[in-house]
């Protein structure tokens, strides 16, 4: 039987082994490196809350979303953080319109949602010499604001 611990284990070890790094090098000597060793902790703690979520799911069955209105803005950055290294790696541009319409909906399942657009929209890109994932806010012509990730 697998319990919640021996998932969050090797997370905890992954944020204490990065919190080393600093300790080690100098970080002016390395500018990216503290970009991603941020990288590394806001990805520990995004799987952390999913487990935390997994955890209550297995207790009572179903869990209660937590909806509420977000920053469309804030939660595409901190989705953007979950993938950054992909988006360097594949050489993709990110766009992002400035003041998205905000949104209404549980704060970890839209960052997960969204991660998964952009992790989607990175993997199925083909083989463009200069690929461009754009976020944007588009009117539909009804009275709905429509996001979209191309």
């Amino acid at each position: 039987m697998l319990f919640p611990i021996d998932l969050k284990s090797p997370l905890s070890g992954i944020k204490g082994i990065a919190s080393l790094i600093p300790m080690e090098f100098v970080m002016k000597d390395f500018p990216e490196l503290e970009q991603y060793l941020e990288m590394i902790n806001i990805s520990c703690d995004t799987m952390n809350n999913l487990i935390a979520d997994i955890t209550k799911i297995a207790k009572i069955g179903k869990i209660e979303n937590k909806n509420e209105v977000l920053d469309t803005n804030e939660i595409v950055a901190l989705s953007t953080t979950l993938v950054k290294g992909k988006l360097k790696v594949s050489k993709v541009k990110l766009i992002v319109e400035e003041n998205l319409p905000n949104i209404y909906g549980d704060r970890n399942r839209i960052i997960q949602v969204f991660g998964n657009l952009l992790d989607n929209a990175i993997k199925y890109m083909g083989d463009q010499k200069q690929p461009v994932v754009h976020i944007k806010a588009e009117e539909n012509g009804e009275k709905n604001t429509v996001l979209c990730f191309r």
